[in-house]
C-alpha cells in the first residue's frame, strides 16, 4: 500500500510544491527583517571577515532571501531563483561559515541542497510557473492524472 501511495501522480507533484512553498516561505521570514530593519549587522559581520563592498553584499543577500522567496512561495521564475539561493547558501556555508563549527553551517547547508533539489525538481503544478507554461501552450487548465 504505502509504495503505491508515494508514486501516485498527486503525490509526486505535492512533494515539489510543499518543498517550493516552505523554502519560501522560510526565506521570507529570514528576508524580511534585513530588507525592512537593514543590513548593517550583515554589512559588519562581512566587513569583520575582510570582504570587498559589505554593504552591496549585505542588500544582495536580503533581496535575494527576501524577493526570492516571495518569488519561490507563488512559483515564478522557479528555478533562476532556486539555483540563486542555491549559490548564496553554498558562498554562506562553505566561504563564509567555511572555518566555523559545523553548528554554524548547518542551517545554511540545509538551504543550499533544499534549493539544489528545488532548481532540480521545479516548481510543481501549483506554481505560476507551471500556469504560464499551460498557456503558452494553449492547453489550458492542467488535467488530472
Amino acid at each position: 500500500m504505502y509504495p503505491r501511495l508515494f508514486t501516485q501522480p498527486w503525490m509526486t507533484h505535492l512533494v515539489p510544491t510543499t518543498l517550493r512553498v516552505l523554502v519560501g516561505v522560510m526565506m521570507i521570514y529570514h528576508g524580511t527583517p534585513k530588507v525592512f530593519e537593514g543590513t548593517s549587522g550583515l554589512s559588519e559581520a562581512l566587513a569583520s571577515r575582510g570582504w570587498p563592498l559589505p554593504w552591496l553584499l549585505g542588500v544582495l543577500t536580503a533581496y535575494t532571501e527576501f524577493a526570492g522567496g516571495i518569488l519561490l512561495t507563488v512559483g515564478f521564475l522557479t528555478r533562476p531563483v532556486a539555483v540563486a539561493m542555491a549559490v548564496l547558501f553554498f558562498i554562506i556555508t562553505f566561504v563564509f561559515h567555511g572555518g566555523d563549527p559545523f553548528g554554524d553551517k548547518e542551517l545554511p547547508l540545509l538551504y543550499f541542497v533544499l534549493s539544489v533539489a528545488i532548481a532540480l525538481y521545479g516548481p510543481g503544478r501549483v506554481s505560476v510557473d507551471q500556469y504560464v507554461i499551460n498557456r503558452s501552450a494553449g492547453s489550458g487548465p492542467v488535467e488530472r492524472a
